[in-house]
């Protein structure tokens, strides 16, 4: 801090010094400054008495800007009830949310509730005057950058698709914007809806534009433009009226033969798919929990199924089997001498996999898993990425700063100075479209005394991505106790992932295996890298969806191996943070019981919390891992079953717990954090404070 507060006695000349203003500007750019040191300096430009409207906008709006200035600027602005910000403010939210520029909650969610505090009337006023262009161009990078171009390079067309300026498509996109803004402002609860949890409006204006754009570039695009184009709709865009008209159109005038058949097999689908949820979540007061008055640990081991708990002593057997295989063989020397000649060549031709399997025993017993932490095996488009860097901070405190754009802001020292806690897991887990201090994670840190709660969730990872986190952070990050709640992402994954061309369950389940030996690894690491490319490439057309239907009898094989797959990856986790003596708590997750009904082992595209369950319970067998019934607290909880003499009741955890089919509310983070609190507590041999409340 001690430059800190220097500066801090300047800062009320602030709006009048553009030397300074561009020194705090460059203070707050900076990633590795200290926490302390960065509070201060927003506390004080939270307390000047006008806003600092060009700092804010240079902060926010700025490409250059970092993700720790934004989230400052967003903090800053959230201080001050300022109409003049309202244009800013607008501005940053939709390049945030729409993920143009950096998507992150605690950007995008913070501007939003600001906008939602002012004044209506000056908001709705500085709205209807906003220019459109900058949401014209917002939709179509984001259409270019997220859809068109990744499917162009796929088909080896990446030259095909060119950000076209077309200002007839301009002008129609800018008027769908204006209509759209006044019939966003016509509705009384129009910003609450803006937000995630409450409909995801703004990803309507996006589907609303990009179909007007779409439908243009269908109208005057070329053949390999209107192909990519219509790939995209399958895959994304609604086919509404206005570009079946295109479609139309176009097919009146093409000379490509591919384009009507491609055409035909479009799907139908409405005008738009508007993502309103059951329910609004206006942000109003803090949310208190008490302590639960029971317990929500689960007895694994009387809980997993055989499959965990049943192991076979696998390379027992395999040299078992090879013994037996030398015998008969040696036995056929001796009763068949004719054919010696013959038994020769065969067991020739035996020692090749006889040799891959004693080099397969070998490297289990040295613990070798060559390229397991270099590439997943379900997402071979996302491979998982270090998410963190080591800092040196002005004070010479080594510290470890995650980086991951999609990662929560954090900086922290090398060496834990407290019991610290590092929780895992995808969307839920990371908080997605909630402020960071409302995730399970922060509410954590509030309801344990003298623990620290880091915030390792990423929306959308796998659970092989998972474990190449966990690896990182029990190396370089000094953990006291891991928690993990996922599992998720992979069965939703590999459902959407076989729609593809380039996979089938077959595929996926040979990919699985091949992953799972360190042989084919190791002669993976020998091979180079182009003889590598050209075996993986599936065709050009890999990345389009398969022409058949979804095969619903085979969605129990697939959600079957995600299960495996999920599972193994937690069981790695725990047993090597075991190892490294740091403590494991896994979560169970859970699914909304309105949008997603109970039914024992019922699979479906998006609900299946039996399997979630049995992730969770089979990876603590196993391991011998605590794990927490997250989905029991908040049925329990929804039960009003909560206090010191508990029924054993369970209501429906439906739409005020779960904002859609999986993700947590603020009430859902707040209950979690008041279930998980208590054995988090008990395995650091803490006491848990009196609740307190969320921001």
């Amino acid at each position: 801090m001690g430059r800190s507060w220097p500066l801090a006695a300047c800062l009320l000349s602030l709006l009048v010094s553009p030397v300074l203003a561009n020194e705090t500007v460059g203070l707050l750019n900076q990633p590795s400054l200290p926490p302390v040191e960065r509070q201060a300096l927003v506390s004080d430009l939270c307390d000047a008495e006008a806003a600092p409207v060009a700092l804010i906008e240079e902060l926010a709006l700025d490409p250059s800007s970092l993700r720790e200035a934004r989230i400052s600027a967003a903090r800053i602005a959230a201080c001050h009830d300022d109409p003049a910000l309202v244009p800013v403010l607008w501005q940053a939210f939709l390049e945030s949310k729409l993920d143009v520029a950096i998507h992150d909650p605690d950007i995008f969610e913070r501007h939003l509730r600001t906008l939602q505090r002012l004044p209506r009337e000056q908001v709705d006023a500085a709205l209807l005057a906003a220019d459109p262009d900058p949401i014209v161009d917002l939709a179509w990078n984001h259409l270019l950058g997220t859809w068109l171009s990744p499917i162009a390079e796929q088909a080896g067309e990446a030259e095909a698709v060119l950000a076209r300026q077309d200002p007839q498509a301009r002008a129609r996109a800018a008027d769908v914007v204006r209509a759209w803004i006044v019939e966003l402002l016509q509705d009384p609860d129009g910003l609450v809806r803006l937000q995630t949890d409450s409909g995801d409006a703004a990803f309507d204006l996006l589907d609303r534009v990009a179909a007007v754009l779409v439908a243009e570039l269908i109208r005057a695009g070329s053949d390999a433009e209107v192909r990519m184009a219509l790939e995209l709709i399958r895959q994304r865009v609604p086919n509404g009226p206005r570009i079946r008209d295109a479609i139309q159109a176009r097919l009146q005038v093409t000379t490509d033969p591919a384009l009507p058949a491609l055409a035909a097999d479009l799907p139908e689908l409405p005008a738009f798919r508007l993502r309103r949820g059951a329910m609004l979540y206006p942000v109003q007061a803090p949310i208190r929990v008490p302590p639960p008055g029971r317990s929500f640990a689960v007895d694994a081991r009387a809980e997993a199924s055989p499959e965990a708990t049943v192991r076979l002593p696998l390379f027992a057997l395999l040299g078992a089997m090879a013994v037996l295989s030398l015998g008969l063989w040696l036995l056929l020397l001796r009763l068949l001498p004719s054919r010696r000649s013959l038994l020769f060549r065969l067991g020739a031709l035996a020692l090749a996999p006889l040799g891959l399997l004693v080099l397969e025993g070998l490297l289990a017993l040295l613990g070798y898993h060559p390229l397991i932490a270099q590439r997943p095996s379900f997402d071979p488009t996302r491979a998982p990425r270090l998410i963190s860097e080591q800092v040196d901070l002005d004070d010479g405190d080594p510290a470890v700063r995650i980086t991951d754009p999609e990662a929560r802001y954090a900086l922290f020292s090398s060496r834990a100075r407290r019991p610290r806690v590092v929780t895992f897991g995808g969307s839920s887990a990371h908080g997605t479209h909630y402020l960071a201090e409302e995730t399970f994670s922060s509410l954590l840190q509030e309801r344990i005394p003298g623990v620290e709660v880091i915030n390792a969730g990423l929306g959308g990872v796998l659970s092989d991505q998972v474990a190449f986190l966990a690896f990182e952070a029990l190396d370089r990050w000094d953990p006291d106790l891991l928690i993990l709640y996922l599992g998720n992402n992979d069965l939703e994954h590999l459902h959407r992932q076989v729609a593809f061309r380039a996979f089938d369950a077959d595929n996926l389940y040979a990919r699985y295996i091949v992953d799972r030996l360190r042989v084919a690894r190791l002669l993976r690491a020998a091979l180079p890298r182009p003889a590598l490319d050209r075996a993986a490439d599936a065709g050009e057309d890999a990345a389009m969806l398969s022409p058949m239907d979804d095969d619903p009898a085979g969605r129990p094989a697939v959600a079957r191996l995600a299960r495996w797959s999920a599972t193994w990856n937690v069981v790695r986790v725990a047993s090597r943070a075991r190892a490294q003596g740091v403590q494991v708590l896994l979560v169970v997750q859970g699914q909304n019981g309105e949008a997603c009904p109970l039914l024992p082992e019922q699979i479906t595209p998006d609900c299946f919390p039996q399997e979630l369950r049995r992730i969770a319970v089979d990876a603590a067998a196993v391991t011998d891992s605590v794990v927490v019934d997250g989905a029991g607290a908040l049925r329990a909880h929804a039960a009003g079953d909560w206090g010191d003499a508990p029924t054993g009741a369970e209501g429906i955890a439906g739409y005020p717990y779960y904002w859609d089919t999986v993700h947590p509310t603020r009430l859902g983070h707040a209950v979690l954090a008041a279930a998980i609190a208590p054995e988090v507590a008990r395995l650091l041999g803490l006491s848990p404070g009196s609740p307190e409340p969320s921001p």
